[in-house]
């Protein structure tokens, strides 16, 4: 329709690890869906995500394990984002979030929010803030490595990752300006 677009992206990838400390197989499903709608002096956008990626680990070396050998990422999303304009052009916000869903630590919301400011055609200033994280990998929860770390008197070391390993998140604020120089030609400063 009229002021309103819908993008949908689905692809799938099949990966063999056969490297001399492990050997993995992994299939991977990912299907993703974005609608823009403009109203007025908003635009829209919404959308949602879904990643399906059973693995299987397999164990060349007695002393790296991935427990359980066999294991399925299942990833979902969900977001939307308001621009808004606020001042003839000059003005625009932008606030959204996204919610997603992963196995190891459940819901993790992501909001964030910024404002442009146009003082004349060539240049604009703009700040953000927002909320970002890295949830947890099979690294970090399930790795088991085993090694020798002296012969006598005999020394073992053992690397575990831990379930009780959780979600790395982040709070930023940015600012930065941009002025355009020529027709093709633009200068970016942010901090």
């Amino acid at each position: 329709a009229p002021g309103s677009d819908l993008r949908m992206q689905v692809y799938y990838d099949r990966t063999r690890r056969l490297g001399e400390q492990y050997r993995e197989g992994r299939h991977t499903l990912d299907a993703d869906a974005l609608h823009t709608l403009a109203i007025g002096s908003n635009t829209l956008r919404w959308g949602f995500g879904a990643r399906w990626s059973p693995g299987t680990f397999i164990q060349t070396i007695p002393t790296l394990e991935f427990p359980p050998n066999e294991q399925t990422a299942r990833v979902f999303s969900a977001f939307a984002q308001d621009e808004v304009s606020v001042l003839t052009d000059r003005v625009r916000l932008v606030i959204g979030a996204k919610a997603e869903h992963n196995r190891y630590t459940g819901w993790e919301l992501q909001p964030a929010g910024r404002v442009i400011w146009r003082p004349g055609e060539r240049q604009a200033l703009w700040g953000a803030a927002s909320r970002a994280i890295r949830i947890p990998s099979r690294l970090d929860r399930d790795l088991r490595l085993t090694g020798n770390a002296a012969a006598s008197p005999p020394t073992f070391v053992r690397i575990a990752g831990t379930a009780n390993f959780d979600t790395e998140k982040l709070v930023a604020w940015e600012g930065g300006y941009r002025r355009l120089l020529g027709q093709r030609l633009y200068v970016d400063m942010a901090a």
